[in-house]
Formats: C-alpha cells, structure tokens, sequence
C-alpha cells in the first residue's frame, strides 16, 4: 500500500541535496513537480502491474518498461541481461564530459518484489487500484516507489537540463528478495565500472508523516551486518570413560556461553546521537528531555 500525496517533491528534493544543493541549478527553470508526480504515479502504477515476484523475478519486463522511458526522455540507459528473464537497468546524467565515479551520485531501487497469497489480498494485487488516495498493489512499497521516484529524477533533471555538480546515476537492480545469482553482488563484481559512484541512495530510510505533514525524512546510514566467529578447542583425545582437564568439548561449551553472556557497554555513535538530536526537535518536552541525554548514564 502506497499513499500518492507529496512523494515527488520529496524525492526531488532528497536527490538534489546530494547532487550539489545550489550548484544544481536547472537552465529552464524549476520542474513541474505536480505534473511529474502524476507521472510518476502512474509509472509506478503500470510497474506495480507487472509481476516480478521472485521467484522467478521475471524482471526484464519491468526493465524494459524503464528503459522505454529513458528513451523517449532522451536519456542514456543501457539494458543487461543477468540471467534469463532477469535484467538491470543502468542510466546516467553527466555533470562534465566524462564519467566521473570519484564524485558520482548513485540511485539504487530494486525490480523484484516478494511473493504473494492472493487469498489474503480484497483486491488484485497486481492491478494497482487506488482507494482513498493510497494504491494498492505488491511492490508499491517494497520496493517499485523508489523505482519510479528515482526514475522521475532522472526525468526531472533531463527536462530541465540541471547544471549537476555530480553525474546522477540510475540503477534498476534484480534479486534483492532473494539475493539469489542475479542481485547486486554480481553487478558489482561484473559491471562496477558502470555504476562506480561515491555515493549511493537506496532504500531503507523512512518519511514519517503526522495530520498530513511531513514531519522528517529518515536516511539510514548503516545496517546490522552478522559476524561469523569460528572457535577451535583441541585436546587429547580419548575414551569418554576417562575425563581429561583438557577435555575440547568441555572447552568449547565454555568458550560458548561466554560469548552468549558477552555484553558491549551502550556506546552511541555520533549518527546515533546526531540523529536524536535533530529528532528531540520535533518530540514533545519529555520525550526530548531523554533524547538530549544519551550519553548521561
């Protein structure tokens, strides 16, 4: 479910702070974001209609549908087949006349959504309807928005032709569901050259609204990542009948719970603190009292 309303200036405007705030300035003048929103919804609309569950993915016809519009605004895209029925999308806006990956800003959605029990759904989840001002349809959210509203950036900045003070690149990725053969790890490997960058946007943020106004927009900055730790315990071997003080397995059940009692002293990163800060701003005196006071014990 996605709501319709003020999408467009947000992501516009999140773009063009990375893009050079000032700098970017547009030669025809300002973008009719009212008009590119309403494209951009139905975009999304005709995205949402087109089933890219995964598996299998069946993303190349979403691809295809991007690229055709890439065309007809005269950008510069290019389609690549990673596997059968499987393709990525790559565009780019260039601030000079040469590509430049040191400085460049990368917009990254993904085509491929999860599966879907049409028994829980009231309405076609592939039909894209539109109730109360919210459309309905898998992948609205997770993760076709995005698509369209970096889509509808790239547009906006071609239509205007914005000075940029960094290239602008699109990237319409494959297998993120299932991070399977053809997600992002293999267009890195294989085509980096092609989506270098300094900078990436994706999803993982949030826009938190209250009565109808945009109350902030949050950018996630890192994400909990799993370590894997291997413990080896060795010891002489023999009959279980006979106990040794240098039994391995007994070492290794106490290296173990160690581990499961280990416990690291809170420690706020400065994004961590920064970031309830900025939000006490907004929050209600007591709440914001204790937002204020994260590194008092």
């Amino acid at each position: 479910m996605f709501r319709r309303s003020g999408f467009m200036v947000l992501a516009f405007g999140w773009a063009l702070s990375f893009t050079g705030g000032a700098r970017a300035q547009t030669a025809a003048g300002q973008p009719d974001l009212g008009k590119l929103g309403e494209e951009a919804q139905g975009w999304l609309s005709d995205l949402v209609r087109i089933n890219t569950v995964n598996p299998p993915g069946n993303e190349a016809a979403a691809a295809k549908y991007v690229a055709a519009i890439f065309q007809k605004e005269g950008i510069s895209n290019e389609v690549i087949e990673i596997a059968p029925g499987r393709s990525i999308v790559i565009a780019r806006l260039q601030a000079g006349p040469l590509p430049d990956p040191a400085n460049a800003l990368l917009l990254v959605a993904h085509q491929d959504t999860v599966g879907v029990d049409t028994k829980k759904w009231t309405v076609d989840p592939f039909s894209a309807t539109i109730r109360e001002g919210y459309l309905y349809g898998r992948g609205s959210m997770d993760d076709k928005a995005m698509l369209a509203a970096n889509l509808a950036i790239m547009v906006a900045f071609k239509r205007t032709s914005a000075r940029l003070a960094r290239d602008v690149i699109f990237l319409a990725t494959d297998d993120e569901e299932q991070g399977g053969s053809a997600s992002i790890k293999f267009v890195i490997e294989k085509y980096w050259d092609k989506i270098a960058c300094a900078y990436s946007l994706n999803e993982g943020g949030r826009v938190v609204v209250k009565d109808g106004k945009v109350q902030y927009v949050g950018v996630q900055a890192s994400e909990k990542v799993a370590y894997n730790v291997t413990i080896t315990a060795t010891g002489t071997s023999g009959h279980a009948s006979m106990p040794r003080a240098d039994n391995a397995v007994v070492h290794l059940a106490a290296a173990v719970e160690k581990l499961g009692t280990y416990q690291v002293p809170a420690q706020p990163s400065t994004i961590t603190l920064r970031y309830f800060e900025q939000l006490s701003k907004i929050e209600g005196d007591e709440i914001a009292k204790w937002m204020r006071a994260l590194e008092q014990p």
